[in-house]
């Protein structure tokens, strides 16, 4: 197995959710050889830098004199480099290698802490950046670097020329200290080009070692030999995952959760397992054919920190029922179900167990058999949507749902009814932590309905 050896020339975190400690979990779990040179100490937390010990430039330069003599590298990735001295100083022994190089010019920490000398800036200016294969400023080391205020959308093409006169060949900045709900991470190539990538901003207060990962992320991908774009599209992939699986650890901006895409992707075939088994159990399920409504049903497992429908499983051509009342189920893959996707991945954001959905008929006795087995319906109705949520289209369940949560944000809720509009069956939907927990309301539906 070729695994591509990946150096990180950075600042320590001793908390370990930024800095070198964040830079080689990434590089591991991006598929990488991660090797390390120190710049610097740190004694820092979640809530700030508390403290900082330069590494004296010499034996930075022996650090990395001694990996480059010894170990392949194919690509490296600067984060705080603190000092003039020890710019020049890698920038002498880079400047001779030809290396895929990603410099993150790191000047402030989360928390609002210096990580550079004044006079580091110039030396970043003349020395480094014309060796970089990309440089990932955020908004402030943008301005900082260029001397360029970013007030407007024109004023992102000065920025990047200005990086571009300083030898930059691309230029990734990121927009994530904007205010906007969409984040816009622009890349710029010095050809000319430029590439565009939007997400939905994650809102949370754990994002503590965010440029690290990114720009060890970006720094693997190319040590695997995808292109700049490749690297940067994939590089942000599994940032958006470590944000979507951040901890709440610490007092302060708790880390992103490097592990979250590895288990993600550990979670799949279990779940696969888990629908397989619940086919079977619905099978034997007397009366479940009864549940089903006249759209058919689907039920949908969100798995862990799930962002979109590609990561819900369910039914393919959700599941029907014949005459005889033989059940006819869909082929069990992710992204099968849009409207059913759209209710589990709103219903997560407020409520992180939340995983399982089913839609089930709605009608007078199927009401009262939920109330009888004790569980409260919540309810939404379509004729309260806002003109330019009806507009669009898969809105309505989304709107609806968060609706049902904002309005009820004490109470665990499970039932969602809505009775429907012109053209649109009412339906009862159905959300469970687990497998266990979902087959058991049904039961309980059932009960109550023979």
């Amino acid at each position: 197995m070729n695994i591509p050896v990946i150096l990180t020339i950075a600042g320590s975190d001793c908390s370990g959710g930024a800095g070198v400690q964040a830079d080689l979990k990434t590089i591991t779990l991006c598929g990488g050889y991660g090797a390390s040179v120190i710049t610097a100490l740190t004694a820092q937390n979640t809530c700030g830098v508390f403290g900082i010990e330069p590494v004296k430039t010499e034996f930075v330069l022996k650090q990395l004199e001694v990996v480059l003599e010894d170990l392949p590298v194919q690509s490296i990735k600067t984060g705080m480099l603190f000092s003039a001295d020890i710019i020049e100083g890698i920038s002498s022994v880079l400047k001779k290698n030809n290396f895929n190089l990603v410099v993150d010019p790191v000047c402030v920490s989360q928390s609002g802490h210096k990580l550079l000398e004044e006079s580091a800036i110039f030396s970043f200016k003349k020395y480094l950046f014309p060796l970089a294969t990309i440089i990932t400023p955020n908004i402030p080391e943008a301005e900082l670097f260029t001397g360029i205020p970013l007030r407007g959308e024109k004023d992102y093409d000065y920025i990047f020329e200005k990086f571009f006169d300083l030898g930059a060949k691309a230029v990734l900045l990121k927009g994530g200290h904007l205010e906007d709900k969409i984040i816009c991470d622009r890349l710029a190539l010095s050809s000319g080009e430029v590439f565009e990538f939007k997400s939905r901003k994650i809102e949370t207060k754990n994002n503590h070692g965010t440029g690290c990962t990114l720009s060890a992320a970006i720094s693997t991908f190319l040590g695997h030999g995808f292109t700049l774009k490749q690297s940067v599209e994939l590089g942000r992939k599994f940032l958006l995952t470590a944000l979507a699986g951040a901890y709440s650890l610490g007092q302060g901006h708790g880390p992103v959760n490097h592990l979250a895409s590895w288990l993600r992707e550990q979670a799949k075939q279990e779940l696969i397992e888990d629908f397989r088994a619940l086919r079977l159990e619905l099978q034997k399920l007397k009366g479940f054919p009864k549940l089903i409504p006249e759209v058919r049903t689907n039920i949908v497992c969100a798995l862990p920190f799930a962002e979109d429908k590609q990561h819900v499983l369910g039914f393919d051509g959700r599941i029907s029922v014949k005459n005889t009342g033989e059940l006819i189920f869909g082929e069990i893959i992710f992204g099968a179900s849009s409207h059913m996707a759209n209710v589990v991945l709103t219903a997560l954001k407020f409520d992180s167990s939340l995983r399982w959905a089913i839609n089930i008929r709605y009608n007078q006795n199927i009401l009262e058999a939920i109330e009888k087995s004790g569980h409260t319906i919540f309810w939404f109705n379509r004729k309260d949507e806002p003109k330019e949520v009806k507009e669009q289209e898969g809105s309505t369940l989304v709107w609806g749902v968060a609706k049902v949560f904002r309005e009820n944000s004490q109470t665990n809720i499970n039932f969602i009814a809505d009775p429907g509009d012109i053209g649109k069956e009412p339906i009862v939907r159905i959300l469970a932590s687990n497998k266990k927990e979902l087959l058991a309301f049904l039961k309980d539906i059932l009960f109550y309905l023979n």
